[in-house]
């Protein structure tokens, strides 16, 4: 998801500073990304009972961020 932050980024703000720079820009991020989206389809297919338990427990905590993520633009 970080990876794939920094293309929204670059497209939703082209001009803030960057600090970093990534290498081989939009190859390489794209690569990782495609990579581990490949890995987790993998894993989904091959154990789907391990990967639906983890899915659910991700699944679980997005109430909680949003109640925190909510709580913290009120202060």
């Amino acid at each position: 998801m970080a990876v794939v932050a920094l293309f929204r980024l670059r497209k939703t703000e082209p001009l803030m500073p960057r600090p970093y720079r990534c290498w081989g820009y939009p190859w390489v991020p794209g690569i990782f990304v495609a990579g581990a989206l490949a890995l987790t389809v993998n894993i989904l297919i091959d154990r789907p009972g391990r990967s639906v338990i983890g899915l659910l427990l991700i699944a679980a905590g997005l109430p909680f961020y949003k109640h925190w993520q909510r709580g913290l633009f009120l202060g």
